[in-house]
């Protein structure tokens, strides 16, 4: 899993085999930890929402819950290059987009070791 944050817009990419275990019911989870001693939890995990997504984030966790529908669908339909994007309001003037895709370059390469493109 990456993650890109860029203004309001926070951006998750994903490979085929991490969707895969999102839509059989598994989390996908990530921890960076800061020399003071915190860190922060990253999670993606599938549920019932009334929404495609919905990004949640409490003390030091960031969680984004994709509809399980929505996460089956994406996976059906790869390997088109659209993802799963949404906006998410908050206050009472403001929205976040959240976008999901899936990065089929290195489908056959998994690691840690590519960039971000």
């Amino acid at each position: 899993m990456k993650l890109r944050i860029d203004g309001q817009q926070v951006h998750f990419r994903i490979d085929k085999s991490e969707l895969t275990r999102l839509c059989l019911g598994a989390s996908l989870n990530q921890c960076i930890h800061f020399p003071n001693g915190r860190g922060l939890t990253v999670s993606v995990l599938t549920g019932r929402s009334t929404s495609p997504m919905q990004l949640i984030f409490d003390n030091d966790v960031m969680q984004l819950l994709v509809d399980r529908g929505s996460a089956y669908d994406l996976l059906k339909a790869l390997p088109r290059k659209e993802g799963i994007a949404t906006h998410q309001p908050f206050n009472s003037d403001q929205r976040m987009e959240i976008i999901l895709d899936v990065d089929l370059r290195f489908q056959n390469y998994p690691g840690k070791d590519h960039e971000w493109a």
